[in-house]
């Protein structure tokens, strides 16, 4: 009965916890650390039966790759589950051989919050990280991905926020050059003080950047 039920489920949506290593001047979340993560007995136990049949899991932080439940769930669906494609979003700190290689084996698709290509703005907003690492490990994940022919999409997300209003056209023609699938533009600036003018004439930097680049 149980099977039955869960026949049509496509994708399964996990949120394993808070606990995060960089510190976004923007976050939402006032606990970083391990205390919520989610609790073994659900993702290892509860969960098993919807793993056999779901197609899509998104495994949702705080930073996936620095918890020890994602990783070793990580581990557990490249082992038992090579059916299931993933989704993440990843700050890129601390991308793993293991989850490099599930994902390249998977597909599915990872998101790197880059929030500015400009190192200067990049670490006026991204507290804790480490610019060459990240961007080191998203063009490696990118080269592989495109030397191996691999179904993987590669996402670059931004928060936009006063700082890096003309980071957008920037990330868009960077993320041509990977190529990366998707660029997203999360519009935080409605609740801040800013500039209209400005945050329009970046805004149009980006189209006009979209326009040239093709494809993302």
């Amino acid at each position: 009965m149980q099977s039955r039920k869960l026949t049509g489920l496509k994708e399964l949506y996990l949120v394993m916890g808070y606990q995060c290593n960089v510190r976004c001047t923007f976050c939402f979340q006032a606990d970083f650390s391990s205390r919520y993560n989610l609790d073994r007995r659900i993702w290892r136990e509860k969960l098993l039966p919807a793993y056999a049949v779901t197609e899509n899991i998104v495994i949702q932080g705080g930073e996936p790759t620095i918890m020890r439940n994602c990783l070793e769930f990580c581990d557990l669906l490249g082992q038992e589950y090579p059916h299931i494609t993933l989704r993440m979003n990843t700050n890129g700190t601390r991308l793993t051989d293991s989850v490099e290689e599930l994902f390249l084996a998977q597909g599915g698709t990872v998101t790197f919050s880059l929030n500015a290509l400009n190192k200067t703005v990049y670490e006026q907003l991204m507290v804790h990280s480490d610019h060459a690492r990240v961007f080191a490990n998203l063009e490696r994940l990118a080269r592989r991905r495109n030397e191996m022919k691999r179904p993987l999409e590669i996402g670059l997300s931004m928060v936009l926020v006063q700082p890096n209003l003309f980071e957008i056209a920037p990330l868009i023609r960077y993320a041509a050059g990977l190529p990366a699938n998707v660029v997203l533009v999360h519009d935080w600036i409605l609740s801040t003080e800013v500039d209209l003018g400005m945050a329009q004439r970046a805004v149009a930097e980006g189209y006009e950047a979209i326009d040239a680049a093709g494809g993302i």
